[in-house]
């Protein structure tokens, strides 16, 4: 085919080979390669250490996110006779590893604890705050959003609640983040500042690689906010969110119809 095989001295961008300490080609790895069991190929792509070429994913995560869309592309192939591109595969398994990096990344927590005064923070700047929160039954499945509009004095602007059906706790996090975002819109505010408490949903919206994010929910807040207004998203510890998170504690009829409250509850401060 014209091409050489894998040489370390090529020059730069060259193939090598990566089998041996070398990385000179040798057909011996290259049959050892082949009859090495299927599950030690595996477990060495799993337990590696070395990250995607040119990001920060690590290859242990993408690797079976990776494998699992080419099931997914045969199986499209087999049932519904379509198939995606590979350049589709890729950009899907790079997102997907992302969002499993993101979600499952670890919060380091000060190693002593000191006595700390919350209190909600007023945005700078900018007019009017919404806060979101969400909640999911763990025995059900069943979610709940709640979500604020306050002037930057503290004013109680509109808040409402809604029951969604089983959810995850991130797909409520944005569902809420979303429903607030049209609230404002249709209220007809020009700034708005977006606090959440919830790190994952907070990373997902900040990901410069939005526009190409699996998850709808992203893409549909992402259109919104490039409306002819201006918005910001803060993440605030769940201590600065306790307006939203009050909601949590009224007790309403258990429909799934967005109930409004023109002004706060009795119950929350």
């Amino acid at each position: 085919m014209g091409v050489m095989p894998p040489n370390s001295t090529r020059g730069e961008d060259c193939c090598v080979w990566q089998l041996t300490p070398s990385h000179q080609f040798i057909v011996d790895s290259t049959y050892c390669f082949f009859i090495a069991p299927l599950s030690d190929w595996i477990m060495v792509n799993l337990s590696s250490k070395a990250n995607l070429p040119g990001m920060t994913i690590s290859w242990a995560v993408f690797f079976p996110t990776f494998i699992w869309q080419i099931w997914k592309r045969r199986n499209c192939f087999v049932f519904n006779d379509t198939s995606s591109s590979m350049n589709e595969v890729l950009r899907l398994s790079i997102s997907w590893s992302k969002h499993f990096e993101v979600s499952h990344s670890n919060v380091a927590l000060p190693s002593t604890r000191h006595p700390t005064l919350f209190m909600w923070r007023p945005p700078m700047h900018i007019s009017i705050c919404l806060n979101v929160d969400a909640a999911v039954d763990f025995c059900t499945g069943l979610a709940s959003i709640w979500a604020v509009l306050r002037a930057s004095d503290g004013a109680w602007l509109c808040g409402f609640h809604k029951f969604l059906r089983i959810s995850s706790p991130l797909m409520a996090e944005l569902r809420g983040i979303y429903l607030g975002l049209i609230n404002a819109w249709d209220c007809g505010f020009e700034a708005l500042q977006i606090q959440t408490d919830s790190h994952q949903s907070f990373q997902l919206l900040l990901d410069p690689t939005d526009v190409y994010t699996t998850i709808p929910l992203v893409r549909a807040i992402n259109l919104i906010r490039v409306h002819s207004w201006y918005t910001n998203l803060l993440w605030v510890p769940r201590e600065e969110n306790m307006v939203a998170d009050g909601m949590a504690k009224l007790d309403l009829p258990r429909n799934y119809s967005m109930h409004l409250f023109p002004t706060a509850p009795a119950s929350v401060h």
